[in-house]
């Protein structure tokens, strides 16, 4: 009869002793949520900015565009040639850089759900201990074994997602500067379109006005 109780004191203890490391991973969990959520928020701030960089360059463009056509429809040509050049290759490399990004939230999103069920099997586990025997106790220690290894495996992957994901915002800062000096180095051809386009009007009307007065 000692032994037996001794063996409910063990057990109660341990069974203490496991809710506390229960509630523990819980707010470890819980921790996980949150920069899971603040992760995907980031994503979505960053493919904002980039769109409206987009716009803004996509508007300026097609400012540009409008003072070429009235001057020439050889600048015109020229000027369309150039836009679809850019736009294109940006186009491709922001999709590139959405579907990746994609690819990453969808990947934090299912270990957030796999982090949901064991959570849910953790919430269960305590609903049915009042009713176990002791080998709940051993069952549970299985489990929380094998919670603690899917925790460390878990951990490590969305450490390597946010390496990832930080190389990932990188390459967007890159991206995002090189379309910047390639719209600068349109602006500058354009510039020279314009001195072209002056000089040769300004020799057509000097040339027209000799002619004029020979006339």
């Amino acid at each position: 009869k000692e032994d037996l109780e001794d063996e409910r004191k063990n057990f109660k203890t341990r069974q203490a002793t496991l809710n506390g490391e229960i509630d523990k991973l819980n707010s470890t969990i819980e921790n996980l949520k949150d920069d899971l959520m603040k992760q995907k928020l980031e994503y979505t701030r960053e493919e904002a900015i980039i769109n409206q960089k987009l716009v803004f360059k996509d508007e300026k463009i097609t400012e540009l565009h409008k003072t070429i056509k009235e001057n020439s429809q050889e600048y015109q040509e020229r000027l369309d040639a150039l836009r679809s050049e850019l736009y294109g290759e940006s186009q491709q490399k922001i999709t590139k850089l959405k579907d990746e990004n994609q690819r990453l939230i969808e990947k934090l999103e299912d270990k957030a759900a796999t982090l949901k069920n064991l959570e849910s099997e953790i919430t269960r586990l305590k609903g049915e201990q009042e009713k176990e025997t002791l080998i709940s106790g051993q069952k549970i220690s299985s489990l929380e074994s094998k919670l603690s290894m899917l925790k460390e495996k878990y951990e490590k992957e969305i450490e390597g997602m946010n390496f990832e994901s930080q190389n990932t915002i990188e390459q967007l800062d890159s991206e995002v500067q090189q379309l910047v000096k390639e719209n600068e180095d349109l602006k500058a051809q354009l510039i020279d379109f314009e001195r072209d386009y002056s000089e040769l009007h300004s020799n057509y009307e000097r040339d027209k006005a000799l002619w004029d007065d020979r006339c």
